[in-house]
C-alpha cells in the first residue's frame, strides 16, 4: 500500500496531538467569542469584521480547549499560505460588508425591502443580527 503523503509544506511534519474531539455540524447555534480575532481568510468577504471561517473557528476552539496556542498557529498556516498564493496571482483582499457599509464603500444600491434595510442598518451600527 502507498504511504500517506502530504505535499503541502505548510502543514507540520508530524500530526498535531490533541485530546479533544471536535465535531463540525452543518448548522450550529451561533457562538460569539469575546476576542479581537479577525479573519485571516482575506480573499473571501465576511458579513462582519468578527466572522471567522469554519477552519478558523475550529482552530480557535481547539487551541482554547487544549490550552495551546501552537495548535491555532499550526492549523492556520495552510490558510495563510493559500491566501498569500491567491493574492500573488491576482486575487484581491475582500472587506466585510460591515466595513464597506460603515465607510460608505458598499457598491450596491441599498435594498428597498424593509427587513433587508433594517438588517443593513444593524450591520452599520455593529449590532448582533
Amino acid at each position: 500500500r502507498p504511504q500517506k503523503v502530504c505535499l503541502c509544506p505548510f502543514l507540520p511534519a508530524h500530526p498535531v496531538h490533541i485530546s479533544t474531539y471536535l465535531y463540525i455540524i452543518q448548522h450550529p447555534a451561533e457562538v460569539q467569542l469575546k476576542t479581537s480575532i479577525s479573519s485571516q481568510y482575506v480573499i473571501r468577504a465576511q458579513p462582519t469584521n468578527r466572522c471567522l471561517s469554519t477552519l478558523e473557528c475550529a482552530a480557535v476552539a481547539l487551541s482554547i480547549l487544549e490550552k495551546n496556542n501552537y495548535i491555532q498557529e499550526t492549523l492556520l498556516r495552510p490558510l495563510q499560505a493559500l491566501c498569500s498564493f491567491q493574492l500573488q496571482h491576482g486575487a484581491q483582499i475582500r472587506l466585510s460588508k460591515e466595513h464597506l457599509l460603515k465607510n460608505g464603500l458598499y457598491p450596491k444600491p441599498m435594498p428597498k425591502n424593509k427587513r433587508k434595510l433594517r438588517k443593513m442598518e444593524l450591520l452599520m451600527n455593529s449590532v448582533k443580527i
